[in-house]
């Protein structure tokens, strides 16, 4: 297995739009259940899936073509079981998504596509980066974007800003191993219009070395770990990232981040650990300067699902909130399966549905049944969080302090393809 895989996942999760929290609550009354769906591109920006279908219980498809003014697609759940779905296209043919649930477990799904290239900007924010040395590298958050030297410039930048507003904007400058080693940071600036800004690492007021703080990691030998700090507007840096030798794991590769001084610090700045031993990949969030412990214990791979004819079946996996699948290609697309451990019960299987007869559908898009076969894509999601929170913060990419969450999946199955890329770029639109 690759180390680059748990130094990237981070970068799935900690993309992120506003400081919106994870509560999926959607619900005023009781009897019949409000849930709801929204599509989210890498900006946080609401967008309209290209084919979107929901079922309440057993019942039939139905097709949704409208959605309400927020870009919110919400129907009534009555099944006494609480279960529903939600079958969708996004903005392109290339997958065919489908979110099972129960009201029990959340009301609200979200789901992130990916969009190439992201939507113009009407703001822009460029500058020049100054104190860095030629074998050094950097990058810049602002919002939910990141800048990072091109071939066409190692010392300009040109960040979109998606939303005018209020944003935090931070920096970090990396050693020649790809580590940071100092950090720059600005608050609560107003981006209304296009806007001029220098970044200085060696600027006294705005910049520090920070404090190292280290990550213990306890049972497990680390293939790769990254830290993020998340801070207002959504903004986002690297402040600390290890790497196995070779792509090998290493009982000794120390993991550790560089904590803003008070002078620099907000109270409610958020630092994400996150490091990946075989078979699972863990984050846990909290506050800065607080120990965020990377403990294995009791922590395992999933083994692979199996897919016979139209319906898949795994095993149960302790804890686990949800299921995820991506099956092998269909004729010019693909499917992805989220199936909720309430949804799936105590037999853990899903049936595909036949969606053919629904309004709207494409022919192209058909499932066509397998002969049994491991689906090596297959990831259970466990932690403290609800699945209605994991979604949304997954989607929104921002967990909140306090989150320990752990992807597993099949270690002989991994390579050097991102795992939440494979969970959610194979649903690109």
């Amino acid at each position: 297995m690759n180390s680059s895989i748990g130094i990237r996942i981070l970068c799935i999760l900690l993309l992120t739009h506003f400081l919106w929290g994870c509560d999926n609550s959607d619900n005023t009354s009781n009897g019949p259940v409000r849930v709801s769906f929204q599509m989210l591109n890498e900006d946080g920006v609401p967008i309209v899936p290209r084919w979107l279908a929901f079922q309440d219980g057993d019942g039939p498809w139905e097709r949704i073509t409208t959605p309400d003014e927020d870009l919110v697609y919400r129907r009534m759940v009555a099944d006494v079981a609480g279960r529903y779905a939600f079958a969708f296209v996004g903005i392109s043919d290339y997958a065919v998504n489908i979110m099972a649930a129960t009201t029990a477990e959340a009301t609200h799904l979200t789901e992130l596509a990916f969009q190439w290239p992201l939507p113009e900007t009407e703001i822009h924010v460029t500058g020049t980066v100054t104190d860095v040395a030629a074998d050094e590298s950097w990058h810049i958050g602002l919002g939910p974007r990141i800048a990072y030297p091109t071939e066409e410039s190692a010392t300009d930048y040109d960040l979109g800003v998606p939303v005018p507003g209020i944003y935090d904007v931070l920096a970090a400058r990396l050693d020649t191993a790809g580590v940071p080693e100092r950090l720059w940071i600005r608050r609560q600036l107003s981006f209304t219009g296009d806007t001029v800004m220098n970044v200085a690492f060696d600027d006294p007021e705005f910049s520090t070395a920070g404090e190292r703080m280290p990550v213990p990691v306890v049972n497990g030998a680390l293939l790769g770990g990254r830290v993020t700090l998340q801070a207002g507007g959504g903004s986002r840096v690297i402040t600390g990232s290890v790497a196995g030798t070779d792509g090998a794991a290493s009982a000794t590769a120390e993991l550790n981040y560089l904590s803003l001084p008070s002078a620099l610090a907000q109270p409610d700045d958020v630092t994400c650990a996150s490091g990946e031993i075989e078979g699972v990949s863990l984050v846990h969030c909290g506050g800065q300067g607080m120990d965020l412990p990377l403990d294995f214990a009791g922590l395992f791979p999933f083994p692979p699902a199996t897919l016979a004819g139209s319906t898949l079946s795994w095993s149960p996996y302790a804890d686990a909130t949800h299921y995820n699948f991506l099956l092998p290609g269909q004729k010019s697309v693909r499917y992805t399966i989220t199936v909720s451990s309430g949804y799936g019960g105590a037999a853990n299987r899903f049936r595909i549905p036949d969606l053919s007869m629904v309004d709207g559908w494409d022919t192209a898009w058909d499932f066509e049944p397998a002969e049994s076969t491991e689906i090596e894509d297959s990831f259970a999601g466990a932690g403290n969080l609800s699945l209605g929170d994991v979604m949304r913060c997954s989607a929104l990419n921002r967990f909140p302090a306090g989150a320990r969450y752990w992807w597993a999946f099949p270690a002989e199955y991994a390579d050097d393809q991102d795992i939440l890329t494979r969970i959610n770029g194979n649903r690109r639109r």
